[in-house]
């Protein structure tokens, strides 16, 4: 099984028995493998599928390394190819050092929360869920743009939303402006042509700024988030 990013900020499961099943962009591979004798292997023509006293998984995970994120790919030959770049042409590397991890255990869901503890104790750059403490608007009711517009969120629609949820009776306590509003470009994939397989991957956030929707007199994102926050209550 395998996780690979679907969109610029959205992974999807993916399942297989090959690694050119495993698309660009993959972010996690979880491999499922048995233990057998060199005896039995050529005994029989297939080999044979694991059971449960042999089996155990083993886990693939890209990890940030300085300037250079890596990513997880398969070929057409059946191999596993890493895909490690800093996404500035100016910045260059002739090596590797620490731009995958990999685990192995008997048990998956062990296996993938082990991992990441101990990925967080030599980055020290994050911690486990177990050690994060949860916000307190946990407990309210939200609502994210992303259920109703996906990338399609607008000024207009977001105040329909909210209204439609007021004369509901259930007004929510706090907003997410999901994907859609800021600044992205794909120098691959122009808007209104056909889709080609990959060119999602290209697009990249150039601006921590609103796009052109959110841009105007009387659309701009701050005077957006003032018109909510006077007429819904929104945190």
């Amino acid at each position: 099984m395998c996780l690979f990013i679907a969109k610029i900020w959205w992974m999807i499961p993916r399942v297989g028995t090959s690694a050119s099943e495993i698309p660009m962009e993959t972010q996690m591979v979880l491999l499922e493998a048995g233990e057998e004798s060199v005896l039995s292997m050529a005994d029989e023509e297939t080999p044979a599928e694991p059971t449960a006293e042999n089996k155990f998984y083993i886990l693939v995970l890209p990890v940030l390394d300085g300037s250079f994120r890596t990513t997880l790919q398969g070929t057409s030959s059946n191999e596993l190819q890493f895909c490690y770049e800093s996404g500035d042409p100016e910045v260059q590397t002739s090596e590797a050092l620490e731009g995958v991890f990999v685990n192995s255990g008997d048990n998956p869901f062990e296996l993938i929360k082990d991992s990441i503890k101990i990925l967080a104790k030599h980055k020290g750059t994050f911690s486990h869920l177990e050690n994060k403490k949860s916000p307190a608007h946990l407990d309210w009711f939200g609502w994210c743009t992303w259920d109703a517009f996906y990338t399609e969120v607008s000024p207009n629609g977001i105040k329909e939303g909210l209204q439609s949820f007021k004369d509901g009776g259930v007004s929510p306590k706090f907003l997410i402006i999901d994907d859609g509003w800021q600044e992205t470009d794909n120098d691959f994939q122009k808007e209104g042509e056909p889709l080609i397989e990959g060119a999602q991957f290209a697009t990249r956030l150039t601006d921590i700024k609103e796009n052109s929707k959110f841009k105007g007199s009387d659309t701009n994102l701050k005077e957006l988030i003032r018109y909510i926050k006077e007429n819904y209550g929104l945190k």
